[in-house]
């Protein structure tokens, strides 16, 4: 089935906000920061230690969570902060909606590989930031 998940990008303390709300929520947190991921030779040293990707859950409740770390995370309210994640049910279906929400607006990662499946990121032409995945092997997918 298709969702929608809340992103939320910080500037720098990703870490200690989303272990906030792993207390506040009683929920499950996983972390991966740069320097455990695949892609860390892709990012400057002093990036090691920033939050890549963060996974809040609580039954069918889920919250991403990041620190800004591109070049473009300068953060903002409205364009960067908080962004919409989408996970797809097919490969098909991420490749309608990333043509659809991209159209007027721009391809931020087109799509690629990403872990056990692939992903891209758009800005919609409302300035909207939209994190589209399949991931064939995750559950409910």
């Amino acid at each position: 089935m298709s969702q929608i998940n809340p992103h939320i990008t910080f500037n720098g303390n990703c870490r200690d906000a989303i272990t906030f709300y792993k207390e506040a929520l009683d929920a499950t947190l996983e972390i991966i920061t740069v320097g455990q991921s695949p892609m860390a030779a892709q990012f400057p040293a002093d990036k090691a230690d920033s939050i890549l990707h963060s996974s809040l859950t609580k039954g069918a409740m889920v919250l991403l969570a990041s620190d800004g770390i591109g070049p473009d995370e300068t953060i903002n309210p409205i364009a960067n902060a908080l962004s919409l994640s989408l996970s797809c049910s097919t490969e098909d279906e991420l490749k309608t909606y990333l043509s659809n929400l991209s159209a007027g607006g721009d391809i931020i990662f087109p799509l690629h590989d990403f872990f056990a499946g692939k992903m891209a990121v758009t800005r919609d032409k409302f300035g909207i930031k939209w994190t589209i995945g399949y991931y064939p092997n995750q559950a409910g997918a």
